[in-house]
């Protein structure tokens, strides 16, 4: 019932807005389609779904475009599947590549990092 929805939601700061709409009970144009019956159950309904998406924390050097945040979640779409927001932070230390933190596990694929081992 929601899933054209979550596809269209792939950051944290999307699903952040997202959810402040739906708390004042206002249905976005984009959706407004999707809402079946009752608008207030749906919108509950969507509040759950979204405050249960894993999130993936990338710290990049740069601030990434839409169209980079866009590139990167079909790269985590394609590879760990749907259900995933990425949550980005600017760290300009990390010089270039990125440092990724999901589930627990951490990964540092920066620059930084290589030229520290050295």
């Amino acid at each position: 019932m929601y899933s054209n929805i979550l596809k269209k939601v792939t950051t944290v700061s999307e699903r952040d807005k997202l959810l402040a709409d739906i708390e004042a009970g206002r249905v976005r144009e984009w959706f407004a389609a999707e809402v079946e019956g009752n608008k207030e159950e749906f919108l509950n309904g969507l509040r759950k779904e979204l405050e249960v998406l894993k999130v993936m924390r990338l710290e990049l050097a740069y601030r990434p475009s839409a169209e980079d945040a866009a590139f990167y979640h079909d790269w985590v779409l394609g590879n760990l599947g749907e259900g995933i927001l990425l949550d980005f932070f600017l760290e300009p230390e990390v010089i270039a590549g990125a440092v990724i933190s999901f589930e627990g596990k951490y990964f540092d694929y920066s620059v930084k990092r290589k030229l520290s081992s050295k």
